[in-house]
């Protein structure tokens, strides 16, 4: 059973050093022993300074800087870090059109999960990501279909 859940830290996100703190916490050598590190519309090995240029490009440098959310998977799933980040590759597609994302699969427990990396700004026309329940249950919806042919079913926690 794979297990979506949505960070949530109240006035973390928001500080001048949150690009560097979650993306170098998400792509940590210590968890990502097989570098699958992956993104869209941004490398990765560069992307504390992408993100960080995309909100000062639109002045958006004030607010919520990024979301970050998990895609885990139990052990009994038998899901290889290859598959993991496989899956997450897709994920991350649902944000592409409008969204800087990076994934990192995370291979330090006995089971891999994946973390998601989103800015908050978009590159296409400066707005912030409104997070709201529409794109929340959307999401869950297109992680589903995602998962199907791994024979995994999704379940949300807060």
């Amino acid at each position: 059973m794979a297990t979506y859940k949505v960070i949530h830290a109240p006035g973390k996100y928001q500080d001048t050093s949150s690009y560097q703190d979650v993306l170098g916490y998400c792509m940590n050598p210590k968890k990502t022993h097989s570098k699958f590190i992956g993104g869209r519309n941004i490398d990765p090995d560069y992307a504390v300074e992408e993100m960080e240029d995309i909100a000062k490009v639109f002045g958006k440098t004030d607010r919520t800087k990024v979301r970050h959310f998990i895609l885990s998977f139990s052990p009994n799933e038998n899901l290889t870090s290859a598959e993991v980040s496989e899956i997450a590759n897709q994920v991350a597609d649902f944000y592409s059109d409008r969204h800087q994302i990076v994934f990192a699969v995370h291979e330090d427990t006995d089971h891999p999960h994946a973390h998601f990396v989103m800015n908050h700004v978009s590159f296409r026309d400066g707005r912030h990501y409104k997070g709201d329940k529409q794109d929340y249950f959307s999401l869950q919806h297109y992680i589903k279909k995602v998962l199907k042919p791994y024979g995994s079913n999704l379940t949300v926690t807060d």
